[in-house]
């Protein structure tokens, strides 16, 4: 079984709970903990991790929509999107008014290339949540590159109905890269930063940001940091490397230059 297939397995209730990290003797967490737990680790990049936490936290209430949620966007974030269009079918099982979980289906079929479908989706997402960065960004992500006024029009609301959610400043940030968008993702990415400054991720999509924008020495001091704030999490120290040559590079350039 591969690496992928094994962390897939610890998404499924029905079997053997998930393991995560060790916990204090003697201490139980309840569902609430654990979702707080896991969204600390997603917003430090170990997507993973966050997912068993979500995964045990819905094995003691599978009707937490936060837990659902935050599962998807890691799965999203992975660009694991046929996995994250399954899953959201399971939550719905469960939370069939869920506006939220209906969103990020919509999400992850658009990231499969299905539009139409998740255009349909995104319309009864709307129709349940409203007003919400979930319904917002997953409209953008239906709407496609393609349609670019519309989406950047739908992007834009996601992140003024987000106002300081981080979560969903990053995922906004995220699709702005995916769009090739270099300016208005760093400047969701540098907004993140500014208002939670301890959080892995944000650092790293604002270095990839500042690298595509020729920013190299920048770019090396934010995978720095994330690096700093996350060392477990294999590709930031991979990145970091790899900006380190460009900034190597960059630096040779501009001697000859001057020359």
């Amino acid at each position: 079984m591969s690496g992928k297939d094994s962390r897939f397995d610890h998404l499924e209730m029905e079997r053997t709970r998930p393991q995560a990290a060790p916990e204090p003797r003697g201490r139980t967490f309840d569902p609430a903990e654990y979702v707080t737990r896991a969204l600390d680790l997603e917003l430090s990049g170990d997507w993973d991790g966050a997912l068993r936490l979500y995964s045990r936290a819905l094995s003691s209430l599978p009707h937490l929509e936060e837990a659902w949620v935050g599962q998807l966007r890691c799965l999203v974030r992975q660009e694991d999107f046929h996995e994250a269009a399954m899953w959201a079918g399971k939550a719905l099982e469960y939370l069939p008014k869920s506006g939220a979980i209906l969103a990020m289906q919509a999400i992850a079929l658009a990231g499969e290339g299905q539009l139409s479908e998740a255009l349909a989706l995104s319309d009864r997402a709307i129709q349940m949540s409203g007003n919400s960065p979930a319904v917002w960004l997953a409209r953008a992500w239906a709407l496609g590159r393609d349609k670019e006024e519309s989406a950047g029009r739908c992007l834009r609301k996601a992140v003024e109905v987000a106002q300081d959610d981080v979560r969903w400043l990053l995922e906004a940030g995220a699709l702005y890269l995916r769009w090739e968008k270099f300016g208005a993702a760093l400047e969701q990415l540098q907004r993140a930063v500014t208002l939670r400054p301890a959080l892995a991720a944000p650092w790293h999509l604002v270095g990839v940001c500042r690298l595509k924008l020729g920013m190299a020495d920048e770019a090396e001091q934010a995978f720095s940091q994330a690096v700093r704030l996350a060392p477990g999490v294999k590709r930031y120290r991979e990145r970091l490397e790899e900006s380190r040559g460009v900034t190597w590079w960059t630096s040779l350039w501009r001697r000859l230059v001057r020359r």
